[in-house]
């Protein structure tokens, strides 16, 4: 499924949203998605982190939330390494400075949601981090943020 796959069915099955939202919520999730599978292993509670952040952003139901990181965390097992990539820098062009460093922060939160951040975990962010071009908020200030409550493994 690719990224404009997932915001279509995206858009499908959330009537209400419109296709520039639909697309701005299928990369955002398509994101976080990268993280949690970083390690190759998502936790239950990086995956509840994921629905509540996609749920808040977009100001969605549980249940809808529930089916865009569905989407998007099958998009992210079938995408190459160029893709994901791609799918971030598409994010980059659609979002704005405030929403990137948003999204570092919600990239640690799913991280940290299992009590712990990988090495690979954050390495992924790392690399996320430079791909949006976040440069005002260091990302280990962000990784030390006393909200995230977990610890570097």
């Amino acid at each position: 499924m690719s990224l404009r796959e997932a915001q279509q069915e995206i858009t499908r099955r959330l009537h209400r949203l419109d296709p520039k939202t639909a697309r701005h919520l299928a990369t955002f999730a398509c994101v976080l998605a990268r993280v949690a599978h970083a390690d190759l292993h998502v936790a239950e509670t990086e995956s509840a982190e994921m629905r509540r952040r996609v749920a808040a952003l977009a100001e969605i139901s549980a249940d809808e939330a529930a089916l865009v990181v569905e989407i998007a965390g099958e998009q992210s097992r079938k995408l190459g390494e160029a893709e994901k990539h791609a799918v971030t820098r598409e994010f980059r062009r659609i979002s704005n400075a405030e929403q990137r460093t948003e999204l570092v922060f919600c990239l640690y939160a799913v991280a940290a949601a299992d009590g712990k951040v990988s090495a690979s975990e954050t390495q992924e962010i790392g690399a996320i981090t430079e791909e949006l071009g976040v440069t005002r908020t260091s990302p280990s200030g962000i990784r030390a943020d006393k909200r995230f409550g977990a610890t570097t493994a």
